[in-house]
């Protein structure tokens, strides 16, 4: 919820959103400090007794990424995520919120909340290549801790996706027993 916390004079304790806090002050002790806490519209961000926290889901669409070789990056497809989201309103504006959205939801239909995933979704029908998987781990460990620096020339090596291919050139020219999986 959004506040907002203003120190208030000592008269002021007892009032609505009043709270009495103690804090030690070196060299005087304890002292009484009143706070007052306030309720905040996150669109208008103005005080208000009547604010209420309102939560959500909503379809997001991720776009997607193209491959860079050069950057080791792998292509994604684009896909649709659903972000949960929070937002605490004052009565005039949590009113025009769901009025905005009167007429879908008079469209829609109510649902249980699907179980929570307990594995990533796949993003192929075919799957990633463990053994190529397997073997680009291996280059970048041998990238990191052992190849020369004129293989890299001082280029970070990526944490995942595709590798340069002169880096995995150099690797299989390095280690002949190893090449790269189809």
């Amino acid at each position: 919820m959004s506040i907002k916390a203003t120190p208030v004079a000592p008269d002021q304790a007892g009032q609505p959103g009043v709270t009495e806090t103690q804090t030690y002050v070196e060299g005087v002790g304890n002292v009484s400090v009143y706070i007052k806490v306030e309720k905040v519209d996150d669109v208008t961000e103005a005080v208000t007794d009547d604010v209420q926290t309102l939560r959500f889901s909503v379809p997001v669409w991720v776009e997607p990424v193209a491959a860079d070789e050069e950057k080791g990056i792998e292509a994604e497809e684009g896909y649709w995520k659903v972000s949960n989201r929070e937002i605490d309103l004052g009565k005039k504006n949590r009113d025009a919120f769901l009025k905005s959205l009167d007429k879908y939801l008079t469209a829609s239909r109510e649902i249980q909340a699907p179980a929570p995933r307990t594995v990533a979704a796949k993003k192929s029908t075919t799957g990633p290549n463990p053994e190529l998987t397997e073997w680009r781990r291996r280059v970048r460990t041998w990238l990191t801790n052992e190849a020369p620096a004129s293989v890299t020339h001082g280029e970070k090596v990526p944490d995942r996706g595709v590798l340069k291919g002169a880096w995995e050139a150099a690797y299989v020219e390095k280690h002949p027993q190893d090449p790269k999986p189809e």
